[in-house]
């Protein structure tokens, strides 16, 4: 055996080395985990998210061009919004479309004042309106408009009147309304599809616009 180098005593001035636990290292890792942890739910919640905010979530939901939002919040407070919706319309089809089906997801969206309101433009821009109250189970165009009526679609469906006879004038020049009338029997049971049909043609003849609530 041979002694390459003895070992020298350097003293007490050394401070001993901390291999575990390292604190900010610890911290470090935790922080950056939390956070990656975070944005993965927002995104994942953002990707599975259908709700509609916007108008441009609309357009994505249905591919159809959306040409008007109103907000609840402006809903009363004119009608310059639907005077877009008249303009818009006339722009993207050459002229207005005869025949339009207003509906929503639920109830207490609006569509029976939207439909009301975008009659009376129609009313006034000089085309025969007629507005046809579809909700047989919950109508509210008649009172919405204010019309004294004993009978309405009801009747004509069942076959107890005329189409001519279930047509009320609005007060408002050009603009008709035919109510959904009162029934003691399941409506749904009323409705035929060919018979629908076969009213709106008839109609057309009469009518240069014809909303149907439903």
């Amino acid at each position: 055996a041979q002694v390459i180098q003895k070992a020298e005593f350097l003293g007490n001035d050394l401070k001993p080395y901390k291999y575990f636990p390292k604190k900010k290292l610890i911290l470090f890792i935790a922080f950056a985990l939390g956070n990656l942890f975070t944005l993965s739910l927002v995104f994942l919640r953002e990707y599975i998210d259908n709700t509609i905010r916007n108008k441009d979530d609309l357009e994505m939901a249905v591919s159809v061009p959306v040409i008007e939002s109103i907000f609840i919040k402006d809903i009363h407070t004119g009608e310059r919004p639907f005077w877009n919706i008249e303009s818009q319309l006339e722009l993207l089809s050459g002229g207005v479309p005869r025949v339009f089906a207003v509906i929503s997801t639920g109830k207490g969206e609006y569509k029976s004042f939207v439909a009301s309101k975008l009659a009376k433009v129609m009313a006034e821009k000089g085309y025969r309106t007629l507005l046809i109250d579809f909700n047989l189970r919950a109508p509210s165009i008649a009172n919405l408009i204010r019309i004294s009526h004993d009978k309405g679609l009801i009747d004509w469906l069942s076959g107890k009147s005329d189409l001519k006879e279930i047509i009320f004038p609005s007060g408002k020049k050009n603009l008709d309304i035919i109510p959904s009338g009162k029934t003691e029997i399941e409506p749904l049971r009323l409705i035929k599809s060919e018979k629908i049909i076969e009213m709106v043609e008839s109609l057309k003849q009469i009518y240069d616009i014809i909303f149907m609530i439903q």
